[in-house]
């Protein structure tokens, strides 16, 4: 994975980073949760002493990709708050450019993680950073209670995982700009309410 800056992931050695890489392959052809480490050392061309010398599960090789992914989401980038209101000079903000490219530039770890065989847990794992994060935000708000705020939060959470899926699987019917775009226009609306 790549970020902006560089490499997010913070490799202990090559064979780790080869782990990972081989654990995104074989999710795009088995569940998660049906992988024994057998069965993936074998896809994998490693020994199952290699395996354990960085992770004790399949699961534990989940956790460090999401982990990853999560860590290379900002603060700053993880809830979009657009300052631009004049949409048609169709200018984006630059911490949703950001937040697009770190999208773009990991789209198959998005697509692996957020589909069929990924962990179901990782959406709510973002959900409940995205929700840490907005309710600092917003904690001057008082036009809503805290239920209704974290109501708005699930919505937005939820509309931008399913619109990240949706673009990890239809990456060439429209431009990751113009889902940044759509996606201040939209937050923009939401957020509303808490002015």
């Amino acid at each position: 994975m790549q970020y902006a800056g560089g490499d997010v992931m913070q490799w202990q050695s090559a064979s780790e980073k080869l782990i990972c890489e081989k654990l995104l392959d074989i999710l795009e052809i088995t569940p998660f949760q049906t992988i024994k480490v057998t069965e993936f050392v074998r896809f994998a061309g490693i020994s199952r002493s290699c395996f354990y010398l960085y992770f004790d599960s399949i699961y534990s090789v989940v956790q460090k990709l999401e982990d990853d992914f999560i860590e290379g989401l900002t603060e700053e980038n993880q809830v979009i708050i657009p300052h631009f209101s004049d949409y048609s000079s169709n200018r984006i903000d630059p911490r949703t450019i950001e937040k697009v490219e770190y999208i773009r530039q990991n789209i198959r770890t998005i697509r692996i993680l957020t589909g069929e065989n990924g962990d179901p847990s990782f959406q709510m794992r973002m959900a409940n950073r995205t929700w840490r994060i907005f309710r600092k935000q917003f904690a001057h708000c008082t036009k809503l209670s805290e239920s209704q705020k974290k109501l708005v939060c699930e919505y937005m959470c939820g509309g931008q995982m399913n619109l990240y899926r949706w673009y990890a699987n239809n990456e060439n019917e429209i431009s990751i700009y113009e889902v940044g775009t759509l996606l201040e226009k939209l937050t923009s609306k939401i957020l509303s309410l808490l002015e």
